[in-house]
C-alpha cells in the first residue's frame, strides 16, 4: 500500500477511504501509520468481497459530492522516472472529459498472463479482454490498477459484486461513453497480492 500512497500523497491526497476484508484492524492500523496525517482515513469493510466496482460503490457515503476520484489497487509497485503518473492521469482524466480514465503501461514478457485493455489511435479505451484480441485498429496495453472515475460514472455503481473493468465499464464503453488512458511508456509495474 506504501507505494500509491507515496504518489497519492504526492499528488495532494486529501481524504483516504481504504476498503477492508480480511484482517481489517491490521490493514487498518497500517493505513494509520503510514498516514503523513495531513489527510482523512476511512475504512470500508466488506463481509463479503465486493470487487472493485462493488467495493467503490459500497464506500461512496465516504465520498464527497461533485468531485472525482482516485482508485487504486493497494496491491500494486509501480516504479517510473515520470514525477507522478498519478497527477498526469488526472491531468489527462480533466482534458478528455470521459467518464473515467485509466493509468496504461506496454505489457511485458510475464505480463502475459493478464487480460489486456485495448485502445484506439485516439486513446480511446474500448475493450477489456483476458485473451488476445485480434483487431489491427486496436493496441493491447497493460491495467496497472489506477483509474479516475467521474462522479457520473461511480454514483451508478452498485454496492454488490463487481469487476470495475468488466462489468461496470465495458457496458459503458459498449453503449457509446469516453473512457480514456494515460500510457506510460517506462513503468515498470508488478503485483503483490497474487504470488502463484
Amino acid at each position: 500500500m506504501a507505494f500509491p500512497l507515496f504518489f497519492l500523497e504526492r499528488a495532494g491526497l486529501k481524504h483516504l477511504v481504504v476498503n477492508t476484508h480480511h484482517l481489517p484492524s491490521t490493514i487498518e492500523s497500517a493505513c494509520k501509520k503510514l498516514g503523513n496525517g495531513t489527510y482523512k482515513i476511512d475504512f470500508s469493510f466488506e463481509s463479503e468481497i465486493l470487487g472493485s466496482g462493488g467495493g467503490l460503490a459500497q464506500a461512496r457515503s465516504f465520498l464527497p459530492d461533485g468531485e472525482d476520484l482516485v482508485l487504486v489497487n493497494s496491491d500494486a509497485v509501480f516504479f517510473t522516472p515520470l514525477a507522478n503518473p498519478i497527477e498526469k492521469l488526472m491531468q489527462i482524466h480533466r482534458e478528455s472529459q470521459a467518464i473515467a480514465t485509466l493509468l496504461l503501461t506496454p505489457f511485458a514478457a510475464w505480463q502475459s498472463g493478464f487480460g489486456g485493455v485495448y485502445i484506439d489511435d485516439k486513446k480511446n479505451v474500448r475493450r477489456f479482454s483476458k485473451t488476445n484480441v485480434e483487431d489491427s485498429s486496436l493496441s493491447r496495453f497493460h491495467f496497472t490498477g489506477v483509474i479516475v472515475a467521474s462522479e457520473s460514472f461511480y454514483k451508478t455503481l452498485e454496492a454488490k459484486p463487481s469487476n470495475i473493468l468488466y462489468d461496470d465499464l465495458q457496458p459503458l464503453i459498449d453503449s457509446g461513453a469516453r473512457v480514456s488512458c494515460y500510457v506510460d511508456p517506462h513503468m515498470r509495474w508488478f503485483e503483490t497480492g497474487n504470488v502463484t
